[in-house]
């Protein structure tokens, strides 16, 4: 995924937090109406695309997070954005760098 691409939530979930650590996540246009929670880094990441971000943005945030590198945490960040997008809980809008 290019470093320019804007990660968001679809404006159609619904999102209620369990704890300091932890989400539930709806796709209200789902038949299947089952939430998905969402624990540790993964609800970090749910908390940084309230407002959409850039990828590469969301890269640096999580490696400085995790005292990490962005080359080290970026594929890891990359398989839950695309996971989220398949799910219909959020978009991944390419742009040309």
């Amino acid at each position: 995924m290019k470093s320019s691409a804007i990660v968001s939530r679809c404006p159609e979930t619904l999102t209620a937090e369990i704890d300091d650590d932890a989400v539930l996540v709806l796709d209200l246009d789902s038949e299947a109406g089952t939430p998905l929670r969402l624990e540790g880094t993964a609800s970090v990441i749910w908390q940084e695309i309230v407002e959409p971000l850039r990828f590469g943005v969301l890269c640096h945030r999580m490696a400085e997070r995790y005292q990490s590198t962005e080359t080290e945490i970026r594929p890891d960040v990359e398989t839950f954005v695309r996971e989220l997008a398949a799910a219909n809980l959020a978009r991944i809008d390419e742009l040309a760098e």
